[in-house]
């Protein structure tokens, strides 16, 4: 049974996670929970028996999806599930899907409401694996929709992040630079880090970018501050600047070309884009080469290569 995987898995050091859906059934047309929205459910209720026994099981996370509820419910549905998530005891990871589908019914997300009973939740479509796929996510990071920037990018904390869907390093329809690309975004973002690929026949190259520990350490800052473009943010321009601050007070700051084409650019970070003071003098460091590139004042700027990053550490 499960348990039986379950122990399986935590005895190779890895974390089991489980699918389901908040409605009647799963996106695939499976069982699921089918919260309702009455005020005292009972201990008799099926999804709080389903979850007491999938915290008896030693699961460590649950992925609860949106298909088959109206999505005007939700606001009381998730809730539901996360406090009995809290009242088994045990530590369960708990994924959201709850924004996405309030967004794609044009009604206002709740981040705080969010916060409050989720940890990560999906706010935007599903990732394939191919470039669009992830330039779509980057620009809805840039502007949400309709919902406000700064709600969304501020209500990333300790124990609750926005999730932009799984890394696809590993994967084969991205280049290696697009896999640099995505675990440097992801890192801006504070984002999860799920994998998406095939573990046990990873190649080399791919292991390499996920294990880079310093690009790992930006993501799992301990602040978990959510950083956001700072310049050509607009959406008229495929070279941005994007800029995190860490707990330390240095910024993670992204030097991003998204268009798919042509030459690399020159994209420039002056100090007055991250909140800098004129004249100070800021360190650089590549966190993919791991190479200190000196000391500046007046700006830094790198050639980037199109569906490319340059991603650094700066200090001052």
């Amino acid at each position: 049974g499960i348990k039986g995987v379950a122990d399986y898995v935590h005895g190779l050091g890895l974390k089991l996670g489980l699918y389901l859906d908040i409605g009647e059934a799963t996106c695939g047309g499976y069982p699921a929970f089918n919260v309702s929205t009455d005020e005292d459910d009972g201990p008799d209720a099926q999804y709080i028996k389903d979850v007491n026994l999938m915290a008896e099981w030693g699961i460590d996370s649950l992925k609860v999806d949106g298909c088959n509820q109206d999505p005007t419910w939700m606001n009381i549905t998730y809730p539901k599930v996360g406090r009995a998530l809290n009242a088994t005891g045990r530590p369960i990871l708990y994924s959201c899907s709850w924004p996405d589908y309030v967004r794609l019914a044009h009604e206002p997300v709740q981040f705080e409401l969010m916060a409050e009973y989720c940890n990560i939740w999906r706010n935007y479509d599903d990732i394939w694996d191919y470039y669009d796929s992830i330039n779509n996510i980057i620009s809805y990071w840039r502007q949400p929709g309709d919902e406000d920037v700064d709600a969304f990018v501020n209500v990333a904390a300790p124990g609750s992040q926005n999730d932009p869907d799984m890394i696809l390093v590993g994967g084969t329809g991205l280049s290696t630079a697009q896999w640099k690309m995505q675990m440097s975004m992801w890192s801006i973002f504070a984002a999860p880090l799920l994998m998406s690929n095939d573990l046990p026949n990873i190649s080399e190259e791919a292991k390499e970018i996920l294990l880079n520990k310093e690009v790992i350490a930006i993501n799992q800052d301990p602040a978990v501050k959510q950083g956001r473009c700072v310049k050509n943010c607009d959406g008229t321009s495929d070279q941005q600047v994007w800029s995190r601050e860490l707990a330390d007070g240095s910024l993670a700051v992204a030097l991003l070309n998204t268009y798919a084409f042509g030459p690399p650019q020159k994209i420039t970070l002056e100090p007055s884009d991250v909140g800098i003071p004129e004249g100070t003098t800021f360190k650089v460091r590549d966190l993919w080469t791991h190479t200190d590139l000196g000391d500046f004042v007046e700006s830094f700027a790198s050639m980037v290569p199109s569906t490319s990053v340059t991603f650094i550490k700066v200090a001052f």
